[in-house]
């Protein structure tokens, strides 16, 4: 859903209040939202108990964009109702924007908390939760995945953690300068030759580090991702400032 008509109040009241068992769109399974001030209170009347993708961006590109007024108050419970029982792919905006992004947080982390094992793909720049981090790292078959935020506290009795079969990963800004040592304490974790990191190791072909502020290629670097064998594609990019 690209645009839509401006409602009134009234009939936007009138179709939530009868909306029909499952929704008016009880098998709609892929959602594309771009969010602008005409549908932003009514998106949810487009979403089904059969949704498996989901794509979500704002009409706003750059930082410096102004929000129109209102606007973020209406989206947060709005996320908070997304169906998550078939959620497969979840794609949200890109790097701009980090501001709105930010505030919502505890939306989209209570919606990761609901997915289930069918859930696959998130990329998205929205910082997450510790536990709905956590839990991202259980889903036994999520391939795609791009983090925004610094990994939870994992203390020495809690590991090794399983991580699933990821095939494609993205670290954002400054998140990789704590996943990666994370990484490396994970291979190093070594149990009859059975690391946590086994099914990664396997199956990673596309390892992207984004913004990394001070960036160096030396042998430390090169140390916390030298298990990633099967590594077809590795992009590193130092951070840089535009001026505007």
């Amino acid at each position: 859903m690209e645009d839509s008509e401006i409602f009134e109040k009234e009939t936007l009241n009138k179709l939530h209040l009868n909306s029909p068992p499952g929704g008016w769109f009880p098998a709609l399974q892929d959602l594309y939202w771009c969010i602008n001030e005409s549908n932003s209170s009514c998106t949810d009347l487009f979403f089904s108990p059969h949704l498996k993708r989901i794509r979500i961006y704002v009409s706003w590109m750059w930082d410096h964009d102004p929000i129109p007024p209102g606007i973020l108050p209406i989206l947060a419970p709005i996320i908070l109702t997304l169906p998550t029982s078939g959620l497969e792919q979840m794609s949200v905006g890109d790097g701009y924007q980090a501001m709105v992004w930010a505030h919502f947080k505890d939306s989209f982390s209570s919606v990761i908390l609901r997915c289930g094992p069918s859930f696959t793909d998130y990329n998205s720049p929205v910082p997450l939760s510790d536990a709905a981090l956590d839990h991202l790292i259980h889903l036994p078959h999520l391939r795609t995945w791009r983090i925004q935020s610094p990994p939870p506290t994992y203390s020495a009795s809690s590991l090794p953690l399983v991580f699933p079969p990821l095939e494609v990963l993205t670290l954002g800004k400054s998140a990789a300068c704590g996943w990666l040592p994370l990484l490396r304490r994970l291979e190093d974790s070594t149990t009859q030759g059975v690391t946590p990191l086994s099914k990664a190791k396997e199956f990673l072909k596309v390892l992207n580090l984004e913004d990394i502020p001070g960036i160096n290629i030396d042998p430390s670097f090169v140390s916390m991702i030298q298990c990633f064998r099967n590594l077809v594609f590795l992009n590193a990019e130092d951070f840089c400032q535009y001026e505007y």
